[in-house]
């Protein structure tokens, strides 16, 4: 099931000497090795450090990055594609030994500092993309979220004392993975090994595809996300779990052949039960939960009808009114409401 089991928290791609980022995204790459090893070292480094495509959405019209390798005194532009490949650049070799030549450096460098700012301007506006070789903590002040080449990172320290637990296991988020991975489509994030708990408490996974986040404005991307949705929850109800915790920041869209969106953040998993006392998530209400206290499949249809409610503002077809309706009645299940008028268009 896994992709090569190897443990998440020493399977880490390496990371370039340097990252430069601007308007939250990668914009360059720098890699350095002693002079013994010279420039194609550091090429060849950076080309094994480059392993899968940049990041979806991110960057438009762009095709490339730029990227620096450098060895002793000798300085080397190349070009990172958007398919993650490394390409040298004719005429882009310099040394720092003699003065004319340092010239010639900072004039480059001022070509390729208007590049960037070029990148940064034409790049889709987006909510919250995230710049990849960069770990960024979340607001809860346990999770790392580090974007690579082809994968997302997660870390989560002192798992045992998140909200939620003792009613998500190790157990369940393997479940939960798994699941995703055995229904084509990528309705239901993957991971590329499986998900580990350190001895220090430490939770570890590297997931896949990496999408990027995406607001829908029309009623026809609103439709594809809770068919999205749907089939996501659907493969989850079908492991006996419920994702709990349905909301946009745990949702992307993906592009290429799986133009639709998916669902993230498997790290609240549980199964369906009733739970005495349990912390409410973020967004949670008092209907969330039913009359016996219980979070079971409908609460995440209910959550789902919320969302939904949010983006169309009021504004959607009858199909979508009665669609959102039935879900935040929960009259629908998962299964329900692929079935419905409204999603059978997709």
């Amino acid at each position: 099931m896994w992709q090569g089991m190897k443990d998440s928290l020493s399977s880490l791609l390496t990371r370039p000497d340097l990252v430069i980022t601007a308007a939250m995204l990668t914009v360059m790459l720098c890699e350095y090795k002693k002079a013994a090893d010279g420039v194609q070292g550091a090429y060849q480094d950076l080309v094994n450090k480059c392993t899968g495509a940049l990041p979806p959405g991110h960057y438009g019209a762009a095709s490339f990055i730029p990227a620096i390798c450098a060895s002793g005194h000798a300085v080397e532009f190349c070009a990172v594609g958007m398919d993650g490949q490394v390409y040298g650049v004719p005429h882009a070799k310099f040394s720092t030994q003699t003065r004319p030549e340092r010239i010639r450096l900072i004039l480059a460098m001022a070509n390729v500092y208007q590049l960037l700012a070029l990148i940064v301007r034409q790049a889709p506006a987006t909510h919250a993309r995230r710049p990849f070789f960069v770990k960024q903590l979340r607001e809860d002040g346990l999770t790392t979220i580090e974007v690579l080449l082809g994968t997302v990172s997660k870390r989560i320290g002192s798992f045992a004392a998140r909200p939620g637990v003792p009613h998500t296991t190790l157990e369940d988020i393997q479940t939960a993975y798994e699941a995703g991975a055995k229904n084509p489509g990528y309705f239901l994030v993957c991971a590329k090994s499986a998900p580990m708990i350190s001895e220090h408490g430490t939770y570890a996974v590297e997931t896949y595809p990496v999408g990027y986040s995406h607001n829908p404005a029309e009623e026809q991307d609103v439709q594809l996300l809770a068919y999205s949705v749907c089939r996501a929850l659907y493969i989850l109800w079908k492991a006996k779990l419920v994702h709990r915790d349905v909301r946009m920041a745990n949702i992307v869209r993906l592009q290429g052949p799986e133009d639709h969106y998916m669902l993230l953040d498997l790290e609240n998993v549980a199964q369906v039960k009733i739970w005495p006392a349990v912390q409410p998530f973020k967004d949670w209400d008092s209907f969330t939960l039913s009359k016996n206290s219980e979070y079971d499949h409908l609460s995440d249809m209910y959550q789902l009808g919320k969302l939904l409610r949010r983006l169309l503002r009021r504004t959607g077809s009858q199909a979508a009114e009665e669609f959102i309706n039935s879900i935040r009645n929960k009259s629908l299940t998962a299964e329900q409401a692929l079935k419905h008028v409204w999603l059978m268009r997709q």
